[in-house]
């Protein structure tokens, strides 16, 4: 780096420090919220970036349009697990790396930066830079990189030309990464077609310094209706040899505007196997996650789904596609928020195990302690469910109106336990100058006798 270019990071390093203030509610490392102030801050954080009992968030807050460069601030995180529903989230580590990232003359738009976790050091970032002429149909030019936590390096993929390709969804595994990804190209067989029906979907595979494995991607499946807001998961979690689950949303032409979700498995060799169409209510969700809730736990594919407010249909697929369990149940008189699903493997057995968050007083929108509760259900192999933890909630403090939140519930280990994580956090096109709380809060709770 020359002096030059290190008096300006040092510049920019100081002038972010003076000028943004990323504060904090620290009590002893503990909090309940954590806000991150200022009128351009923008965090970026989604379904990806947290784990169990950690969580990575980046917060770009100071843009430099003459340098075409944004100063952010990454964070890796781990945190205590709470012990009862009550809990507070209590940060026990973090490691914390400035950035500068590439964003051209314009900020980054809400939502333009995607950040996965890759292991528990790594991260990869995914963002496109917005087009001087907003008015133009010139697709924000997409950018890749890889952050290593431990020295806080960047590593970008020099020998691919992400400038020609979109991506749609990023796949995590162990130690390689795959981008679904669309080609700028109308003549290349990456093109989504002018019908949006059969598309092909290609993919760049990347190891953790973004080194890929060939110059131009490769084809891997045929999607039958476009949806870049799909759902792609390993169904052995962690290897890319696997299959795949997949995950689309579409809405058929019956005049219904009931749209649906199609689960598929994406085998090796790229054909495709339907699972099955579920029906939900209301009109098109641009993102599925809000519908559904998956997992590839234990050897097995679970998928709940909730067609409204009161009823779920729940079923469990082997890894060959092989249907072993589906159940539909209702709870009448009850609102429920996020949701989540794994498949179980424990001291309760086989089965599923289905964690909601739901509201028995809509009256006061959940906003009372009496009014939330959280529920863990065991779903049985014959469609039986029998609830396995019931207990209020201090009060539902995530309204989707302007936030995003989501659940993961697992099995702890050593066993006798059930944990589950909620998170919530702005939702930055209904918030775009106002960053609102933040939290990530898991919660271990012993399973009853």
């Amino acid at each position: 780096m020359s002096r030059v270019s290190k008096i300006l990071l040092l510049l920019l390093v100081t002038t972010f420090n003076l000028n943004v203030s990323v504060a904090q509610d620290y009590e002893e490392g503990h909090c309940r919220f954590c806000s991150c102030e200022g009128p351009d801050a923008n965090i970026v954080f989604d379904q990806h970036s947290y784990d169990e009992d950690s969580y990575m968030k980046v917060v770009c807050s100071t843009h430099f349009p003459h340098e075409g460069l944004t100063l952010c601030e990454a964070s890796n995180a781990k945190l205590a697990r709470t012990l009862s529903i009550l809990g507070w989230m209590n940060i026990t580590s973090e490691k914390k790396c400035f950035l500068l990232v590439e964003t051209g003359r314009k900020p980054l738009k809400p939502d333009a930066m995607k950040l996965l976790r890759f292991g528990e050091d790594k991260a990869i970032l995914s963002w496109q830079i917005q087009p001087e002429d907003e008015s133009s149909n010139i697709t924000g030019l997409w950018l890749l990189s890889v952050l290593h936590f431990e020295d806080c390096r960047q590593y970008r993929p020099d020998s691919v030309r992400t400038t020609n390709y979109t991506p749609a969804s990023i796949v995590v595994y162990d130690f390689t990464f795959d981008v679904v990804v669309s080609s700028l190209e109308p003549d290349s067989p990456c093109a989504i077609p002018a019908s949006g029906l059969n598309v092909p979907r290609c993919r760049f595979s990347f190891n953790d310094q973004a080194v890929p494995t060939s110059t131009k991607p490769s084809f891997w499946f045929h999607q039958i209706a476009r949806d870049d807001d799909m759902i792609l998961a390993s169904v052995d979690p962690g290897s890319p040899r696997s299959g795949h689950l997949l995950i689309d949303t579409f809405v058929p032409n019956d005049g219904t505007n009931r749209s649906r979700i199609r689960a598929s498995i994406v085998q090796p060799d790229g054909t495709v196997l339907s699972l099955r169409v579920y029906t939900l209510s209301g009109y098109y969700q641009k993102d599925p996650h809000d519908g559904v809730a998956y997992s590839t736990a234990n050897g097995l594919i679970g998928i709940c789904t909730r067609s409204d407010d009161e009823e779920f249909t729940c079923s469990q697929f082997d890894r060959q596609g092989r249907p072993t369990l589906e159940v539909t149940f209702s709870s009448p008189q009850e609102t429920w928020h996020e949701f989540a699903v794994t498949n179980a493997d424990s001291e309760l057995g086989t089965g599923m195990l289905l964690l909601r968050f739901r509201c028995v007083d809509r009256q006061l929108r959940c906003y009372s302690h009496e009014g939330a509760h959280t529920g863990i259900e065991k779903i049985e192999k014959d469609g039986s469910v029998k609830v396995v933890i019931y207990e209020p909630y201090g009060g539902y403090r995530c309204p989707r109106s302007i936030y995003r939140s989501g659940a993961q519930l697992w099995e702890h280990s050593p066993r006798g336990k059930i944990c589950f994580t909620q998170v919530c956090y702005k939702d930055p096109k209904k918030n775009e100058y106002y960053t609102g709380d933040f939290y990530v809060l898991p919660t271990c709770l012993n399973i009853p006798s």
